[in-house]
């Protein structure tokens, strides 16, 4: 390595430049399996860098393999987004619009464990949560501690095809980041509206107390404003679930595989980290 090289690596800022793309790309997957494993890798690594400077290795070193641990996490998702994207299931899956405007990240979403935590629940097996991003990517900024602070509380859900209001629910409370709501346990959807349409029952839940805007029976066409995001029930922070099941309680039934048509016109089941374009 040249000197120039070996100055550079040994930078102190290297170690800045190592956390903050590993936490860009934790973010994410912080509701899915992987998320828990790649913050415990990321602490590891701190460690292990920690211990190789008391025991004297160089700057160059410490830094040199410090840095490449943080690549090392920041592309790990990259294999099992790979695999939810061959495992996928788009053919005969029923079809509806995106149920908000704008761009939207997925927070859970695929056929994998590792990235979706619906997946084993019979009727979430295909369910999709949802938030709005910030410029790079994460639903708030890491230190944020209230509803307000993430980008998708109070934004507008629409009814993503045309259907008629099965079950509403609305009136529990939230929760504040990270903590869910106590009633969350028992009532998981917290405020939320299912709509029978073509193909099944469709759940949108975690709802803003009091946003509600629709009564059972109603028959909605596709873009009617149904609520706003929120986050009650057993929910962390602000988004939205999405899953279509074949019975009307929000959690009955086998649940029905699920593609949205986005703004380009195409059909597409997002997996975790992925965005759609409404």
């Amino acid at each position: 390595m040249s000197d120039i090289g070996a100055l550079i690596v040994a930078s102190p800022l290297i170690p800045v430049v190592g956390i903050v793309a590993a936490s860009i790309a934790i973010v994410p997957y912080r509701t899915a399996v992987l998320g828990p494993r790649m913050l415990f890798a990321m602490f590891a690594v701190v460690i292990g860098a920690m211990i190789a400077s008391f025991k004297g290795f160089s700057p160059v070193t410490v830094n040199a393999g410090f840095l490449g641990a943080c690549i090392l996490i920041s592309i790990w998702p990259l294999y099992y987004l790979m695999r939810a994207r061959a495992a996928r299931a788009i053919e005969g899956a029923v079809e509806i619009a995106p149920p908000f405007s704008g761009r939207w990240r997925c927070a859970a979403g695929g056929p994998l464990k590792e990235l979706n935590h619906h997946v084993g629940s019979a009727p979430e097996q295909y369910a999709y949560d949802f938030y709005f991003p910030n410029a790079v990517g994460w639903p708030a900024l890491p230190w944020a501690r209230t509803n307000e602070a993430y980008l998708a509380y109070g934004k507008d859900i629409l009814a993503p095809a045309e259907g008629t209001v099965a079950r509403v629910v609305d009136g529990q409370p939230e929760g504040s980041p990270p903590r869910s709501a106590p009633e969350g346990e028992k009532k998981p959807a917290g405020n939320h509206v299912v709509i029978e349409i073509e193909g099944g029952f469709l759940v949108l839940a975690h709802f803003k107390p009091g946003s509600v805007v629709v009564k059972s029976g109603q028959h909605l066409r596709r873009g009617d404003r149904i609520a706003a995001c929120g986050n009650s029930g057993r929910s962390t922070m602000p988004h939205l679930h999405v899953h279509l099941q074949q019975k009307p309680g929000a959690g009955k039934g086998k649940g029905v595989p699920l593609v949205f048509r986005d703004a380009r016109g195409r059909r597409v089941a997002p997996v975790t980290g992925e965005f759609l374009f409404a």
